[in-house]
């Protein structure tokens, strides 16, 4: 039979856990191209500058890759991305047919009948991948090249092998749901990348950005930001718009760190992008343009209609004549300027027989119809969160290159507008992953306090205590079995409950340090020597010690959500100078006393088990406590540790968060 255990708290105390010898590596997974940088252990912390982060070089030597793959031999053979890939693609050795890309747009439910969606799932259908292998993939190589990226620029004969010397940021859309966040941690951890910490690419290219206030102050630059001044961002990259309104904490002094926080109920994710302004292009060129098939060998006409009547005279798919028009389109909308009436390009699809093709001819007015609903969403977006208290604008990201968006910005923005003092044209499109390490230790993030969240340790078993589980006792204060309802797994026994949130501890942000500790005496079986328990955390109020975390259908009950896996353990006691005891029916049993430790910093719950010595933990025999708790704990042994990422709270909170 289960041995009882039970609790006592110890008052929760201020200890930081950061470790300034790690790797701190962000990895900024775009819809259309990935950026990375790193913070080396040498580097001053707390940051004071932009400069001191560091930017991964990809093997062109270039800032970014593309997000783009294939797996070689028809998807039968290994998998190919970034130089390797563009190499092989410009020598025809792999048809761009072949050519994945769009998996950050892939992981969004609502666009799976889009065409530049349905394309890509087309592409890994026929190679025979799944879009979470294309994901795993894609990030084991993005770490490995971050990975090797260090080694050479820190000149360093080789890596440390303790995964636990690098922490791992990963940037996502601010309007990922907890189920893609989830995805993309459980992909990331599948890509052997060690505790990936998920993080908000709209706060990320705020920090970058308000950094690079700091920094130009320290260049008199007429920049003029002070404490309380809000600057409103917004990353517009190819698939997503993210941001908001942001507040400084202290004033814009150069070569010091700048702490600002994001205002709540204003920030904002949307599906907006440049990939969106293809979908237009694409829609159109498949429901409403007519043309003409002609012949290069003998320029003469042999078909027209609209795409796809004449596809079959091509004797190509729908597919693979998007796909090209798709490509070509790109060069038009990088050359396309608004201000140039004349302007006009054309997209050429082939034929099965190269000699046949289509010619699509683009002008300045079907571009501005284009990219007009695209541009129309972003400034939209933005003037719903530019309230009077906003000092500056600034607009990041790959589509803040469009010159027609910055046209109607200024526009619309007049004076507030001034990118040109914020951004220098190398950091204009990939400040995400240099703002997440910013971010990581400068953006605080505090929940009001109508929103404050609770975690709690759940364990499979502890003591029965009239006192603490009046729901499981009759009258005479006796457990009962048919008054447990909590009891999932129906293993209720004599003096033991089941599944109980043994302890609550309330956290109002999860970006300062806090920390809780609390004892807890473990009597594990000689034949199973384990010690297990899970965290689960509420926003509810009104919470309980020992209360159940189950209801009586047998679910968790309502407002009580699983934050970690079961934790389990094993021991053995004897190695601690415990002696085995026996029970009365002849159990065989130690009676071990352990600490539980949970501290959150940045985002990040940290679980940790300790365990006393025998005869150095508070409690006697009797289990009463005869020595300090706080000193026994000085001199604990540290069993396990294990960091969850508790970034899916940002985003069940967000309605809670709106003003």
């Amino acid at each position: 039979m289960p041995r009882p255990s039970r609790a006592a708290g110890l008052p929760s105390s201020s200890r930081s856990s950061k470790d300034l010898k790690k790797y701190t590596v962000a990895i900024d997974f775009g819809t259309t191209t990935a950026s990375c940088a790193y913070r080396p252990p040498s580097s001053q912390y707390p940051l004071q500058s932009t400069g001191q982060v560091k930017q991964i070089l990809f093997d062109d030597r270039l800032f970014y890759t593309e997000v783009q793959a294939t797996w070689l031999r028809g998807g039968r053979g290994r998998f190919c991305w970034g130089l390797d890939l563009r190499n092989k693609i410009n020598s025809g050795e792999v048809s761009t047919e072949d050519v994945v890309k769009l998996p950050k747009l892939q992981l969004y439910d609502g666009l799976e009948n889009e065409i530049i969606v349905k394309q890509e799932r087309a592409k890994l259908e026929r190679l025979g991948k799944t879009l979470d292998q294309l994901i795993v993939d894609l990030l084991f190589h993005l770490y490995e090249c971050c990975r090797n990226s260090i080694k050479a620029q820190e000149g360093l004969t080789k890596l440390p092998v303790d995964p636990k010397c690098f922490e791992v940021l990963l940037c996502v859309p601010q309007d990922f749901s907890n189920l893609q966040t989830e995805r993309i941690s459980k992909l990331a951890i599948e890509a052997q990348i060690p505790q990936p910490r998920i993080v908000s690419e709209a706060e990320c290219a705020a920090s970058f950005h308000f950094q690079g206030v700091v920094d130009r102050c320290s260049q008199k630059m007429p920049i003029s930001c002070g404490v309380g001044d809000v600057v409103l961002v917004g990353d517009a990259g190819g698939g997503t718009l993210d941001g908001g309104a942001f507040k400084f904490e202290t004033n814009a002094q150069g070569g010091a760190s700048t702490h600002l926080r994001p205002l709540r109920g204003r920030l904002f994710g949307h599906l907006c992008g440049s990939e969106f302004i293809n979908q237009h292009f694409l829609d159109w060129l498949k429901d409403e343009w007519r043309g003409r098939i002609s012949d290069t060998s003998t320029g003469e006409i042999s078909a027209s209609g609209d795409l796809v009547s004449l596809l079959p005279v091509l004797e190509i798919g729908l597919d693979h004549a998007l796909g090209q028009a798709s490509t070509d389109f790109e060069s038009c909308k990088e050359s396309w300027d608004p201000d140039n009436v004349r302007w006009s390009k054309t997209v050429t699809i082939l034929g099965q027989d190269e000699t046949r093709k289509i010619a699509v001819f683009l002008d300045a007015n079907l571009m501005r119809r284009f990219f007009k609903p695209i541009v129309n969403k972003v400034l939209t977006v933005l003037l719903d969160h530019c309230k009077s208290d906003v000092k500056y604008v600034i607009l990041t990201g790959g589509l803040s290159k469009s010159k027609y968006l910055k046209e109607r910005a200024e526009r619309m923005f007049g004076a507030r507008m001034q990118n040109e003092l914020f951004l220098a044209p190398d950091n204009r499109i990939h400040p995400v992953a240099c703002g997440a390490i910013l971010r990581f230790q400068n953006i605080a993030f505090e929940l009001p306090s109508e929103s404050q969240v609770s975690f709690g340790i759940v364990n499979d078993q502890e003591a029965f205590d009239p006192g603490d589980h009046p729901d499981a006792c009759d009258a005479e204060g006796c457990p009962n079995s048919t008054l447990v309802a909590d009891d999932y797994w129906n293993r209720f026994e004599q003096g033991v409950v089941h599944d109980r949130i043994s302890r609550w501890f309330t956290l109002s942000e999860t970006s300062r340090a806090a920390e809780e500790i609390y004892w807890q005496v473990y009597e594990p079986e000689t034949h199973n020597l384990k010690m297990t328990a899970r965290v689960c955390w509420t926003a509810r109020r009104n919470l309980k010690d020992h209360e159940p975390l189950y209801g009586k259908d047998k679910k968790i009950r309502a407002g009580i959500h699983e934050l970690t896996e079961r934790f389990e353990i094993d021991v053995d006691p004897e190695a601690y100078g415990y002696k085995p005891k026996w029970a009365e029916n002849g159990d065989c049993y130690f009676s071990v006393q352990a600490a539980i430790v949970l501290s959150s910093t940045d985002g990040v719950l940290t679980f940790k088990w300790y365990i006393a010595q025998a005869g150095k933990g508070p409690y006697n025999d009797q289990e009463e406590e005869v020595k300090n708790p706080e000193k026994a704990f000085r001199n604990a042994v540290l069993l396990y540790e294990k960091e969850h990422a508790i970034h899916d709270l940002r985003w069940i909170l967000r309605d809670r968060l709106k003003a």
